[in-house]
């Protein structure tokens, strides 16, 4: 799959890749298992995954398993994503000549493989591609597979309160404009860059500084920092100079800039890196609350429904919100777990 629709608001799952200031909120994409023994038992007695799954890859085929490593959609797809809303994008055929589509939890395709791109859904709509890689267009359909907003657009991004960001024309040129779910322009082209909206705000730039704006597209928060990230539990990490802190929704610090990377809040908790050594997940106060119990070196993700992965060498595992080995590391790759509803 094409990544181009994700330049700005993917955000990367582990600390050895890099936390980028364009980005705005952190959202879903998968770094998938990849392993030829996904059914090795869980050890998860502090955590409930109920309806959670996570693509994996076995062999040349993708398919998904449960909490407990067993596999609960057979391998039979050439790729395939995250649930969202209750359904994953899977492809059918090679990356150059292959098509998109939508299965369900019960591994059921719903909306056929057809399009050239396909990603998740968001608010009940999911941005697809019609045509080829050079002259397709990007438009919305809804969960029936009807499309919604007309493919007109050179790039989209996913729906968030209400809002998704278009562009057309090449990705660095020109100005972003916020369009509605029945494709009106609700904020008109005025930024650099933008991201998407999350408690009311969004993250834009102007010249060489970040700011944000609220729903109507006036400044929120001036334009002042070096990157930004979106705001969550009422806290938005942002950079200042090379570290990273944490502003409230009025743009005051309320943890001074002092870590190498930082993440977004997940029910009270961030993770974030000091240094080379210091990995951890901190409280709102910034104090280390959690840090792994395991030995360095070690890379650790955020949390995500209770579990975080964990990579000790080149193998992948996870932890729980306690820093405890819940499975112990034993994949190739591992992407989070997320809810199928």
């Amino acid at each position: 799959m094409n990544n181009i629709l994700y330049i700005l608001i993917f955000s990367t799952l582990l600390f050895s890749c890099s936390n980028s200031g364009e980005l705005a909120p952190e959202p879903d994409e998968r770094e998938p298992l990849k392993t030829d023994d996904v059914r090795t038992k869980a050890k998860l007695d502090n955590v409930t995954m109920e309806g959670m799954l996570a693509a994996v890859k076995i062999g040349d085929k993708w398919g998904y398993i449960n909490a407990a490593g067993e596999i609960v959609i057979e391998p039979q797809f050439d790729d395939a994503r995250s649930f969202s809303e209750g359904l994953a994008v899977v492809r059918i055929g090679d990356s150059d000549r292959g098509k998109y589509g939508y299965i369900n939890v019960a591994g059921e395709v719903v909306i056929e493989p057809q399009f050239g791109e396909a990603h998740s859904f968001s608010e009940g709509l999911a941005v697809v591609k019609i045509g080829d890689f050079t002259k397709g267009k990007y438009g919305y359909i809804n969960a029936a597979g009807e499309v919604v907003i007309e493919p007109q657009f050179d790039l989209a991004f996913p729906f968030s309160e209400g809002l998704a960001i278009v562009k057309n024309g090449n990705f660095f040129n020109g100005k972003w404009v916020y369009i509605n779910i029945v494709g009106e322009v609700m904020i008109e082209p005025q930024f650099d860059f933008v991201g998407l909206f999350s408690e009311g705000l969004a993250a834009v730039k102007i010249g060489d500084r970040w700011g944000y704006i609220d729903g109507k597209g006036k400044i929120a928060i001036k334009p002042q920092f070096d990157k930004v990230n979106a705001f969550s539990e009422g806290l938005a990490h942002v950079m200042i100079g090379d570290k990273w802190g944490y502003i409230d929704r009025e743009g005051k610090i309320v943890i001074e800039p002092q870590f190498d990377k930082a993440f977004s809040f997940k029910n009270g908790l961030a993770l974030v890196r000091e240094n080379d050594e210091k990995k951890g997940y901190i409280n709102t106060k910034g104090e280390f609350v959690i840090v792994p119990q395991v030995a360095p070196p070690f890379y650790i993700s955020a949390l995500s429904n209770g579990l975080a992965v964990l990579k000790i060498g080149d193998k992948y595992g996870y932890i729980n919100a306690k820093g405890e080995v819940v499975i112990e590391p034993q994949f190739d790759s591992a992407g989070r777990f997320a809810k199928t509803k």
